[in-house]
């Protein structure tokens, strides 16, 4: 599968919960399911405490930045759903032409 460089943003895009909120806001995207994938459990509470960003699907990437102890409590989240490679990978296929985004490129897509 073959994502353009331009429907994937990571570091150096702007703050994530700014970014989620513009691209949410662009009438291109009005009507999608709206796909976060994340590595950071810190960030995706951001994204939870912006009532705006209710219409997210969040979930924690197990294979990056996190520990056994911030899987443990994101599983305790309704929103969070945790996801491993393995699993991203083959989701990847079903929510296509969905928005997905924050995939770390350098993981996974080289």
């Amino acid at each position: 599968m073959s994502i353009p460089p331009e429907r994937i943003y990571g570091l150096g895009t702007g703050p994530k919960v700014e970014v989620l909120k513009q691209l949410q806001s662009k009438p291109e995207h009005s009507g999608l399911t709206l796909h976060f994938v994340e590595d950071r459990l810190a960030t995706l509470k951001n994204v939870i405490k912006e009532p705006h960003l209710d219409k997210w699907n969040l979930y924690l990437g197990t294979w990056g930045y996190n520990t056994p102890s911030e899987r443990e409590e994101a599983n305790t989240i309704s929103r969070i759903n945790l996801v491993d490679l393995h699993d991203f990978c083959a989701k990847l296929n079903s929510i296509v032409p969905t928005l997905l985004l924050f995939t770390y490129k350098e993981r996974f897509l080289s």
